[in-house]
């Protein structure tokens, strides 16, 4: 895979997205509750595209008392925002809505951590129906299909019209583009994408050079290494991952594989999922012999996989690099060194990484003061600098292209190891349909699915029959949504 930072220009020449017409009401909508894998982002583990995970949906965001109301106060703008991020994240997010508050004249901001992305949009469609919604309600990037066909959010694209989208870096903005009139739904926050994390330790004491030229992010050369592990440097497992369907996602798109038909959604609503292609085969089989072979430890969430590789019964983890941060200081507590490479692919074919995470999303149902208000928010913590900060304190990717100019002249990636790695894994990838990510209207119950499925082959069931019994179960459900 070649890095290049100088193709930033190219990323941005995605034009071909959903294209729907009908909507449904936000009362029915009120019950399917499609959290995000962090895609950071599906699964009722709340995600990296996207992601974002369920570590960080506990109830220590630092969030300031709500208020709800949006109406005009003399001049000024009363503007709510409901998050999705919890703990450290959850802090940070507070503290920018606080100092953009306190730092801009005519609006007063107060802002609430809503619990999980799927809480958070449950929550806002019950404000919406109660004629009192937030002006800024931050989703995951699976809530772009049904919050466009409820028909109870606006286009932040019709409120903030002068928006370069040359700016932003393309994989984090065309995901929320939707529509026949092809205008980006929201105004992406928080981007990330699965990253491997590894002991440098173990590797060490196992006799790998994982940065050496000849190694190579492949199937077969990550299963050589996890039989390196437990062979020579004396661990349980090679490696662990939770569980989610957003790093299964991930794997159709490393072998450009579109998730679902109709081009992964973005021609037409989806009918079928492609869970009878050769790349589905090929990685469930992969992921099924490594547990086999105790070489993968099974975790079903993000916090069960997460606390392996600190307790170090795995050397390898991966994870959302929205958590690089925190995860390399778990490490550095534990008395390890942690390191960062790229995810494996097949041998065939490297396309690109899946983009997780959320992005501030505007409902109807607000005054045209407070939704201008609302955007101008959404512009500020997508800004350059804003983006670089929020980086630097959580590992997601910034959004906008001028970031990256501040951390490196900031020296900012010559500091930290790997994390230009792992951002160019988005960077670098071949814009295709299967790596900008499906756009499905019941994504969240597609990934409970594929992850009930998993855990049937987990139980000794042949890959090929389970795979054959959730395509039929899925391709019911896509059918009853397009």
């Amino acid at each position: 895979m070649v890095h290049d930072s100088d193709r930033l220009s190219d990323l941005l020449s995605r034009r071909k997205f959903l294209s729907m017409s009908g909507t449904v009401g936000a009362v029915a909508l009120a019950g399917c509750s499609s959290s995000g894998d962090d895609g950071d982002d599906g699964s009722t583990d709340n995600v990296d595209g996207g992601g974002d995970e369920s570590a960080d949906t506990d109830d220590t965001g630092g969030s300031d008392d709500a208020d709800d109301g949006n109406d005009d106060s003399g001049n000024d703008a009363s503007l709510s925002v409901w998050y999705s991020i919890g703990g450290d994240k959850g802090d940070l997010v507070a503290t920018l809505a606080e100092e953009y508050g306190e730092e801009t004249e005519g609006v007063a901001l107060s802002s609430s951590h809503e619990g999980s992305y799927g809480e958070t949009f449950d929550a806002t469609l019950r404000g919406i129906r109660n004629n009192d919604p937030p002006a800024l309600a931050h989703l995951n990037a699976v809530h772009t299909v049904p919050t466009y066909n409820s028909g109870s959010f606006q286009p932040i694209q019709s409120i903030i019209d002068d928006v370069n989208p040359d700016d932003y870096i393309g994989a984090a903005l065309d995901y929320y583009r939707v529509g026949e009139d092809n205008q980006f739904m929201a105004l992406p926050f928080n981007a990330s994408s699965p990253v491997l994390m590894y002991n440098k330790d173990a590797f060490e004491e196992a006799g790998l050079d994982p940065e050496g030229e000849e190694y190579e992010p492949t199937f077969q050369e990550f299963r050589n290494v996890c039989e390196a592990i437990v062979d020579d440097a004396g661990f349980d497992s090679g490696a662990t991952w939770g569980n989610i369907t957003w790093f299964v996602e991930n794997w159709f798109a490393l072998q450009n594989q579109p998730f679902v038909n109709n081009e992964n959604g973005r021609a037409e609503a989806p009918t079928e999922v492609n869970l009878d292609s050769d790349a589905a085969e090929r990685f469930y089989t992969w992921w099924m012999d490594l547990y086999d072979d105790d070489l993968y430890q099974l975790s079903d969430s993000w916090g069960d996989a997460r606390q392996a590789f600190v307790n170090q019964d795995a050397a390898m983890l991966i994870d959302s690099s929205s958590n690089i941060v925190a995860q390399r200081q778990a490490a550095e507590e534990a008395g390890y060194e942690m390191g960062l490479l790229e995810v494996p692919s097949s041998e065939e074919t490297w396309a690109g990484a899946l983009i997780g995470g959320g992005a501030m999303f505007v409902p109807r149902g607000i005054d045209d003061q407070t939704a201008r208000a609302a955007g101008e928010f959404a512009k500020w913590v997508a800004s350059p600098e804003q983006q670089a900060r929020w980086h630097q304190g959580t590992g997601y990717y910034p959004v906008h292209k001028d970031s990256i100019e501040i951390l490196e002249d900031d020296g900012w990636f010559e500091e930290q190891d790997g994390m230009r790695l792992a951002m160019d894994q988005l960077l670098d990838s071949e814009d295709t349909p299967a790596t900008r990510g499906a756009l499905i209207e019941d994504h969240g119950q597609v990934r409970d699915l594929l992850s009930n499925g998993a855990d049937r082959m987990f139980d000794g069931e042949d890959v090929s029959s389970v795979l054959s019994d959730v395509k039929s179960d899925v391709d019911e459900l896509l059918a009853r949504s397009a």
